[in-house]
């Protein structure tokens, strides 16, 4: 079961782009540009959240993650996502909608400048939400779902307020990549201590920076490192569905420590495996694990015990003297005979032969001497 897609047609958008296409394309890259910018305000409360308890490093590594708007999308993706046009058809109106002033265009070196999150394949876009909001202004038409200053004094100012805001944003992940080895050193020390100190924390955006995530925002921590497909976005949609989308970001992480190859049917059968043992949040499934591990060291040390006393005791069984003079006597015999020619074996078989016969002999005389 997978949730249908939706696509909408807005009359403002038709109006200002003049086709239909681009306006659904121009819808989908606001539909994007909200997703961006919530998972900003999210990281950016956590990111307050860890500066107040002194976590700087983690604080400063989500602050790299700011997207500031910023997103990528291929014309395959897009293809998809509006359903109504042929490939070909969205990369030529993909082409005219980025002249339109309101649409900015980095490739991913360009991005990669900025300390932040690379695409290797697409190129990435952002809405100017304030030219956009002033073009849609010109036609006669609000932009729906925004509240932003309606003077043209007030619209300059929160455009330059915003470029000085992501200038002062980059010089400051600048600054702060220069002390990173320091708390990379020494991370390793506050690891047991950090994570006694999350297990206390009543908050859960300090628990994990995906608790209260949506689907989609789920499938792009899984797009870092796998390749997106169709069938990987509906099932994590699926995912999210049926478990809580903390549990579904772990399970993603897992997968990429275990470099797994077919990542989705490992995320299904390690999300399955915690449900079978109980446990619907991160910290159930930490505990759970823990439990597991001193559960084994417990049966791997009494079987160890068990095997060291259960040795074999072998048995010596006494011997004796005369078992061993009557071996020796045996062996002398039979070097003896070893050593023989063939004309004195032939004399000591007559011989045998001979005694055997007297005893034969004096058998029978004695049976005859027995009274009946």
């Amino acid at each position: 079961m997978r949730k249908l897609k939706r696509v909408v047609i807005k009359e403002e958008l038709v109006e200002l782009t003049g086709d239909s296409v681009k306006s659904l394309i121009l819808s989908q890259f606001l539909y994007w540009t909200d997703i961006m910018n919530n998972l900003d305000e999210k990281k950016k409360r956590d990111i307050e959240a860890f500066e107040k308890i002194g976590e700087t490093y983690e604080a400063n590594k989500l602050r790299k993650e700011l997207r500031n708007g910023w997103f990528f999308k291929s014309a395959a993706e897009l293809d998809d996502e509006i359903m109504i046009s042929k490939r070909s058809t969205i990369d030529r109106k993909l082409k005219e909608l980025i002249e339109l002033p309101f649409i900015e265009t980095r490739t991913p070196d360009e991005m990669a400048k900025t300390n932040r999150e690379k695409a290797n394949r697409s190129t990435w876009y952002r809405i100017d939400l304030k030219i956009l909001h002033k073009e849609l202004k010109k036609i006669g038409y609000p932009l729906e779902g925004y509240s932003l200053p309606e003077d043209e004094e007030s619209l300059s100012d929160s455009i330059a307020q915003n470029e000085q805001s992501e200038k002062t944003l980059i010089n400051s992940i600048a600054q702060n990549e220069q002390c990173t080895a320091h708390f990379e050193q020494s991370t390793a020390q506050n690891e047991q201590s950090y994570n006694v100190l999350l297990q206390n924390i009543t908050t859960n955006t300090l628990v994990s920076k995906y608790v209260g995530a949506n689907a989609q925002s789920i499938f792009e921590l899984y797009k870092k490192d796998f390749k997106p497909t169709t069938h990987a976005k509906n099932s994590i949609e699926l995912f999210c569905e049926t478990y809580s989308p903390d549990l579904v970001a772990e399970a993603i992480q897992r997968a990429v420590m275990n470099e797994a190859d077919k990542p989705i049917a490992f995320i299904k059968k390690v999300l399955f495996n915690w449900h079978e043992a109980g446990c619907s949040t991160v910290e159930q499934v930490l505990d759970h694990e823990k439990k597991f591990k001193e559960e084994r060291k417990r049966k791997l040390a009494e079987k160890r015990k068990k095997q060291s006393s259960n040795k074999k005791i072998v048995r010596k069984e006494m011997v004796p003297e005369w078992h061993g003079k009557n071996n020796e006597e045996n062996k002398a015999d039979a070097k003896a005979h070893e050593n023989m020619s063939d004309e004195e074996f032939e004399i000591e078989k007559r011989k045998l032969q001979e005694e055997l016969k007297a005893l034969n002999a004096e058998l029978k005389n004695k049976g005859k001497e027995q009274p009946v």
